[in-house]
């Protein structure tokens, strides 16, 4: 579902980096999001990218290029930034990837080659999604 209008409006909404403060605690990772933005789904794949609010990220080049480095851990750090801002919406992004996030989440949590530092804070991730009215 493209929607070039809804991105457009996002990107104008948050003209930096919404994961450098997460990544930068999380990792080390030095970017102070003033290097160039773009609007970045969270969730791609074989149904497409859907530019829904709670599926759209802001992030910088480095952090683009961590992500797909990345990509459990991104997912994680995008997951708590849309929760923190209200952005998250389980039914929605059921619809975009064909799996509830905090069912996701859970079994990632499971895995225990995620990156140092992600485990705690995929951990309070799932916590807080699953006391909040998902």
């Amino acid at each position: 579902m493209k929607n070039i209008d809804l991105r457009r409006d996002y990107a104008s909404q948050f003209p930096r980096c919404e994961l450098c403060p997460t990544i930068n605690k999380l990792v080390g990772f030095r970017c102070n999001g003033e290097r160039g933005v773009e609007c970045h789904h969270i969730v791609g794949g074989g149904g497409g990218r859907w530019d829904v609010v709670p599926n759209l990220i802001m992030v910088c080049r480095p952090v683009h290029d961590w992500g797909h480095k990345h990509p459990r851990e991104f997912r994680i750090a995008c997951l708590a930034v849309k929760l923190a801002k209200n952005e998250f919406d389980r039914d929605v992004m059921k619809q975009v990837s064909g799996v509830y996030m905090d069912g996701w989440l859970a079994n990632v949590m499971e895995q225990d080659d995620l990156l140092e530092g992600f485990c705690l804070f995929a951990s309070n991730t799932l916590a807080t999604m699953k006391g909040s009215d998902l």
